[in-house]
């Protein structure tokens, strides 16, 4: 009965390496095949020819299977940090890059070759885009404090050149920040794209009474 039991244990891990095998679970499956494996030895008991074959089997072919896998993933994990780092989201480029190197996986003569030339670089783009991002913060603090200026203001002080020069500052302003717009958070994106519509409208009336 003890033995039976054994077996039937052994058998129960089999089917569930099976089940982690199929759904391309590698690594998990082959944990699970190798205690398989051991519950029937450390019983004396085995398996039955079909069951030993296919654990065998498996076992044999799945340090393949788990390397191919961990390659694709790493693969695909270095494809979207370059797309990350390209749109100058250095930070989580970094991350996913560094995740990629320390997996060891065999990524390829060229693209291993762009990985370390990317970790080669990335602090520096790091800093250098933290103080884009600073840059293009001030200039929208400082768009900011001159739209509330203009559309606060009374008519008549801003008029001619007065307005005209405030407009073109404002419009500088704005041009600088969105040349570093993939910086900026969603919110601050939000504000700059509001403070041109903003622009617009107050051009638009400033001209419109102009023309009176």
């Amino acid at each position: 009965q003890g033995l039976q039991k054994a077996q039937t244990g052994a058998k129960e891990q089999l089917n569930k390496a099976d089940q982690l095998y199929e759904e391309g679970k590698y690594t998990e499956a082959k944990k699970s095949y190798e205690q398989a494996k051991s519950m029937a030895t450390s019983a004396g008991v085995e398996l039955q020819y079909e069951d030993s074959r296919r654990l065998e089997k498996r076992l044999g072919e799945l340090d393949k299977r788990i390397a191919r896998a961990a390659r694709d993933a790493a693969k695909d994990k270095f494809d979207i940090a370059v797309t990350l780092y390209q749109a100058g989201d250095y930070e989580k480029a970094k991350a996913l890059f560094s995740e990629v190197q320390a997996s060891g996986a065999d990524i390829g003569f060229f693209k291993k070759r762009e990985l370390n030339r990317y970790m080669a670089r990335i602090d520096e783009d790091i800093q250098t885009g933290n103080a884009r991002q600073q840059q293009a913060m001030y200039s929208l603090a400082q768009a900011e404090t001159a739209l509330t200026e203009l559309k606060g203001a009374d008519t008549a002080p801003l008029l001619g050149e007065d307005a005209r020069a405030k407009l073109d500052q404002v419009q500088a302003l704005l041009d600088s920040a969105a040349k570093s717009a993939q910086l900026l958070a969603a919110p601050d994106a939000k504000r700059l794209a509001d403070q041109r519509a903003l622009l617009n409208q107050i051009s638009k009336t400033r001209q419109a009474e102009g023309e009176k």
